[in-house]
């Protein structure tokens, strides 16, 4: 199960700060944690009091989360005071954070600072720079980006400027603006808008909260920034939407709306394209089921197909919605690394990986080009994530959340297996991970995929991988001579050692 981490104050009443972090995380699929930065004593009508944590009390937190659990991404809300800022900025670099989302909470609704100027400096000089996405609202904005906000071009410049000066993700929300509450996501040199009616609803105690850990959620999950923030948009309205009404002031949001404890419940079987097509448009996941007369039709991009509807049972329709929420992620771990599923925020880690010959001269990338790469990955995420059980997936390492490497499960014409493959950065050859990847990924496939045969093809000069299939159980099993397309686009002969493996009653370690 993926993981959260919020760093944020306490709100008695529940409809905000932790509270609200824990119950979005939770409801949006993965494990939630915290690290309270205050005690409040407020309710829907006002805060009546505030308890500032203690620098070093915050400081052992954040060790117990970290050297424990390690999150899979981190949301950080209000944090009122230097010090603490200079605890959280130290800690996050120490143990090397992922994914952090930052909702910079600066100025109240009634538009007054909430930040002292010392506070104000440590949270963008120490803490901004290491966010892969803040969240300001209209006014946050304007301050961060020193000037006035009143037209979409406004928010486009502001957001350009806040991402150059942190070099992060900027989302600007419009919560504040008259009329529609479109948000605007800078990221990468490109915006983009994402529109929404506003809702009538009175009661929004704890949408900045909410929004910032659903996307911190997503991220988690494996979601790039874009598609983070469009599911979170969706989660926030549907939370407003159901129009919950408590308290006697401004009260809080329904976090639970979309949660079901029967996933298959919540996907559709469909075999009209129009109605696909709508399934598409409002993220519902959903099956096509290919009868016989509409198998040349076109359908959305992502559906899954079935023959007849009896193939799609309980257990598919859950490993659907599973992929929908991007909850298959993990595929198995070993005390040191955890080997997931690929996003298209690892393309650019793992070409860093490619930089040193001694990698591509046994293992070369996709493609040569990473643009190429990243529009391949995308397109395997929207069609096969997570879904048959093996394809490509990302080694990481866990004590500093790098990315280390790439492996994979894939069928191979002829062999009535699967062929495993791997490969790891010049810096972590040495450790033992290459062998404690492979055990583990040979293991996943006996226990949870129910195949006994393996087979790797290894570069006849790779003696490092050869020792390597031997101490796995792997034997030689004769010569395959490839034609591969080089980079240059000229086709060369390679020689491969093919070595086989068989699971019977050993046990893979």
């Amino acid at each position: 199960m993926r993981t959260a981490l919020t760093i944020a104050g306490s709100d008695s009443s529940g409809g905000a700060g932790v509270q609200a972090d824990i119950k979005t995380m939770t409801c949006n699929g993965v494990y939630a944690m915290s690290a309270i930065t205050a005690l409040t004593a407020q309710n829907t009508l006002g805060v009546t009091g505030i308890l500032e944590t203690l620098p070093a009390f915050l400081a052992s937190q954040l060790d117990a989360v970290f050297a424990d659990i390690f999150p899979d991404a981190v949301k950080i809300g209000m944090v009122s005071s230097e010090a603490l800022i200079d605890v959280i900025a130290t800690k996050l670099t120490q143990y090397h954070a992922v994914h952090i989302v930052i909702d910079p909470v600066m100025i109240s609704t009634s538009g007054t600072r909430l930040l002292e100027d010392s506070a104000m400096t440590a949270l963008t000089e120490k803490l901004f720079p290491l966010a892969d996405l803040l969240t300001p609202n209209i006014p946050e904005a304007e301050m961060l980006a020193g000037m006035p906000i009143n037209t979409s071009q406004d928010m486009i410049t502001a957001a350009e400027k806040i991402s150059r000066s942190y070099n992060c993700a900027v989302l600007c929300k419009g919560g504040h603006s008259k009329g529609a509450a479109d948000d605007l996501l800078y990221q990468y040199g490109e915006y983009r808008w994402y529109k929404a009616a506003r809702i009538d609803n009175s009661n929004t105690h704890g949408t900045g909260c909410t929004l910032s850990s659903a996307i911190a959620s997503n991220l988690a999950k494996g979601f790039c920034i874009a598609e983070a923030v469009q599911y979170a948009k969706d989660y926030i309205t549907a939370a407003l939407r159901a129009e919950l009404n408590l308290g006697k002031g401004n009260g809080p949001l329904r976090h639970d709306v979309t949660f079901s404890k029967n996933h298959a419940q919540d996907v559709r079987i469909t075999n009209k394209p129009d109605e696909a097509a709508y399934f598409a448009a409002n993220h519902i996941p959903y099956v096509v089921c290919l009868d016989e007369h509409i198998k040349e039709q076109t359908f959305p991009s992502g559906a899954y197909c079935v023959e007849k509807r009896s193939d799609a049972d309980e257990g598919y329709l859950d490993r659907i919605y599973r992929r929908f929420m991007g909850m298959p992620w993990q595929i198995t771990e070993t005390p040191r690394l955890r080997i997931r599923e690929i996003t298209v925020d690892d393309v650019p880690r793992l070409y860093q990986l490619y930089d040193d010959e001694s990698v591509t001269r046994y293992m070369e990338p996709l493609f040569p080009d990473p643009a190429q790469e990243l529009e391949y990955t995308k397109e395997y995420i929207r069609n096969v994530y997570g879904f048959y059980g093996y394809g490509m997936w990302i080694i990481e390492e866990k004590e500093s959340g790098r990315v280390i490497g790439r492996a994979g499960l894939e069928s191979k014409e002829g062999f009535d297996g699967l062929e495993i493959g791997f490969m790891l950065g010049v810096d972590y050859q040495h450790k033992g991970y290459a062998y404690e990847a492979c055990s583990a990924i040979l293991k996943y496939g006996i226990e949870e995929l129910g195949i006994d045969r393996y087979c790797a093809f290894v570069n006849k000069d790779n003696t490092a991988s050869a020792r390597l299939c031997e101490r796995l159980g792997f034997t030689a099993n004769g010569i395959e001579r490839r034609d591969e397309m080089n980079f240059d686009q000229v086709m060369v002969e390679k020689e491969f050692v093919k070595y086989i493996y068989v699971h019977s009653e050993q046990k893979v370690q």
